[in-house]
């Protein structure tokens, strides 16, 4: 199976996107989780998060809400996840913000994961981070996601009158 180009897969989301046998508020709800998941901070479960979902919801496009999800990737992971710990600092502790210089960067090695130096690191020396991160990602994804909602809502519903108008007109 060939892999698919960008310009494909991107044809494929403005596709489903604009697809009227799916209602605007199923196509609009779908981008919107799809937004939500890729603001949570469960790195590396995106995709099955996506997935599940899609398949639990029948109402949910499989592609839309994947699609929305890969707004978190290469490129923009690092951006998205250090607004998300700065927003969870402002929301929960202001005054005792996390110095991100002061990460050892050396203890993330694989040998170092398997012997459990990096989680012990992670898990007590980290874990002044963990919540402010976590509640700042969540916040971030909930006001993306329903941003996302509205705005392709907006979207479709103008367009589908525009349509309507065209056709009568």
């Amino acid at each position: 199976m060939a892999r698919k180009k960008f310009k494909e897969i991107w044809n494929d989301i403005k596709a489903a996107l604009f697809n009227e046998e799916i209602t605007p508020h199923d196509r609009a709800l779908s981008a919107a989780i799809g937004m939500f998941i890729a603001f949570s901070p469960f790195l590396g479960l995106h995709n099955l998060m996506a997935i599940s979902i899609a398949l639990l919801c029948k109402k949910i496009d499989k592609i839309l809400i994947i699609g929305f999800t890969w707004v978190n990737n290469p490129w923009t992971t690092i951006p998205m996840y250090l607004a998300g710990l700065r927003l969870g600092e402002l929301l929960c502790c202001p005054d005792n913000p996390f110095d991100i210089t002061s990460i050892n960067w050396h203890m993330f090695t694989l040998s170092n994961f398997i012997n459990g130096k990096a989680w012990h690191y992670l898990f007590n020396d980290f874990k002044a981070i963990v919540v402010p991160f976590f509640i700042g990602c969540m916040v971030l994804g909930i006001v993306a996601g329903i941003i996302t909602y509205f705005v392709i809502l907006f979207i479709l519903k103008r367009r589908e009158k525009n349509a309507v108008a065209h056709i009568n007109g």
